[in-house]
């Protein structure tokens, strides 16, 4: 029953950390990223195969646009990732291509037909921490006052998705337009875990105590989305518009899970010293991941001289589910002492989200008919659920992040250049250490508490707009 127990704790350690759980990390289009997505309600821009294919069915000219987002600074910090000890920090710099975009036109006009390539999660984490010191870990009966011990934590996990988009509209009159978008998304996910103790304990023999843990996952998968879109006219001031994206449909995919867990003279709970290995990869396993249901509404103002706009979002909760589920196989070492516990209960790798609400809000002014200045604000709350089940949790972050953007669109005759700065922050106060050092118990990794992650981000935006002749 100890040994079943300290397999347990060792696989409650297997755990990502990502900031993978939001849907609103990334704005798309030229205009529309500058307005935090705010166009909803419609706007003259390719990024309406994004927030509103109905709105399509209103545009005039066909167009090419290009836009990156250059992230100078992504900065996280975990708190006390170590118990009291040490932060987890992870500081990237990266060049995100967000949206190649044009416009078609279709059955003899009727039809407006739109694609996209997006990059809408673009995530890299990579950290190190390490712990070199005397903490009082083992009981004093058996190793009085504070034992010597070295902690090397080192955790890199890259997350990325690829959307190609197909959309077509068609106008009904001067007030409506419906439209939809064909979206094939590929996501692929690496993580990589290594944590290393390593101490001595005050006895006679001055026995070494030690854990090594080295776990990878990686997976691709396609799933495919379809986005219905409606946009309205009120008159020659007001817009409105409806976007409903379906569940997900699961096409294909495969990925790699691997865990190999070696612990000497390591006490659980005052339990007898054991000596455990615990080792598995599993190839070719199927994936799946999921996109919920979500509906969005938004609404324009538009006249000579600014444009309003407000976009809300409601992305409907994912129960857990397995994104890959591991075959039974031998995991704790030697097999046929422990032929009961099984790989599969430890290798799985789960996901859900939560319910979200977010809102979008922006505001561009006219200075002339070759320069505007746009301020926007948009929330971008975190879908994290905490799943209940051992196994792997890629998406463990949950912190929420408030995003700002401030910019320029300058604009000629055929093309529009957008210029913009994007700061980003996010904080909570529910984030799981991947260790401590307060009692021998978390060097295994599995006294995970609550604490806090800080998140900010500063960006510049760079889009270019082509515009061809009308329709």
């Amino acid at each position: 029953m100890k040994n079943i127990l300290l397999i347990v704790l060792l696989a409650s350690g297997m755990s990502a950390v990502a900031q993978d759980t939001h849907y609103w990390s990334q704005p798309f289009g030229t205009r529309a990223a500058l307005m935090s997505g705010a166009v909803v309600g419609g706007s003259n821009d390719n990024s309406m195969i994004f927030y509103n294919p109905g709105a399509l069915g209103f545009m005039e000219e066909s167009n090419i646009s290009i836009n990156a987002n250059l992230y100078e600074l992504a900065n996280i910090t975990v708190e006390d990732a170590l118990g009291a000890q040490a932060d987890f920090k992870s500081s990237q710099i990266g060049a995100i291509p967000l949206l190649i975009s044009g416009m078609l036109s279709g059955d003899q006009r009727k039809w407006k037909i739109g694609y996209a390539l997006i990059s809408p999660v673009n995530f890299s984490f990579k950290g190190n921490v390490r712990v070199d010191g005397f903490f009082d870990l083992a009981d004093n009966d058996e190793s009085p006052g504070e034992e010597e011990f070295i902690a090397d934590l080192s955790l890199d996990v890259k997350t990325m998705e690829t959307m190609g988009g197909v959309a077509f509209s068609r106008k009904l009159n001067d007030k409506i337009s419906l439209g939809f978008t064909h979206f094939f998304i590929l996501r692929n996910q690496t993580y990589n875990n290594n944590t290393l103790y390593y101490g001595f304990l005050n006895d006679a023999e001055n026995t070494r105590v030690s854990t090594t843990s080295i776990e990878n996952m990686h997976y691709f998968n396609v799933r495919y989305q379809l986005k219905l879109g409606a946009a309205w006219r009120i008159n020659n001031e007001w817009s409105m518009g409806l976007t409903v994206s379906t569940p997900s449909i699961n096409l294909f995919g495969n990925g790699t899970v691997a865990a190999n867990i070696a612990a000497e003279n390591i006490s659980i709970s005052g339990s007898p010293r054991l000596d455990v290995l615990a080792s598995d990869r599993q190839d070719k396993l199927k994936t799946k991941f999921k996109s919920p249901l979500s509906i969005s509404l938004g609404a324009n103002y538009n006249t000579e001289k600014s444009k309003f706009g407000v976009s809300m979002a409601y992305f409907m909760q994912l129960d857990d589910y397995a994104v890959m589920q591991a075959e039974p196989a031998s995991f704790l070492r030697p097999a046929d002492s422990f032929n009961e516990i099984t790989s599969d209960q430890f290798l799985n790798v789960y996901a859900g989200a939560e319910g979200v609400f977010n809102i979008a809000i922006g505001y561009e002014m006219l200075l002339n008919e070759n320069l505007s200045l746009v301020a926007s604000f948009r929330n971008n709350m975190t879908y994290y659920r905490e799943v209940d089940k051992p196994g792997i949790k890629p998406e463990v972050a949950n912190w929420d992040i408030w995003h700002f953007v401030a910019g320029a669109n300058i604009m000629k005759e055929r093309s529009t250049l957008t210029v913009g700065l994007m700061p980003s922050i996010g904080n909570n106060k529910r984030f799981e250490q991947s260790g401590n050092l307060e009692s021998e118990d978390g060097l295994l990794g599995q006294a995970t508490t609550v604490t806090r992650a800080n998140y900010f981000a500063i960006g510049f935006l760079l889009g270019y707009t082509y515009h061809f002749k009308k329709f």
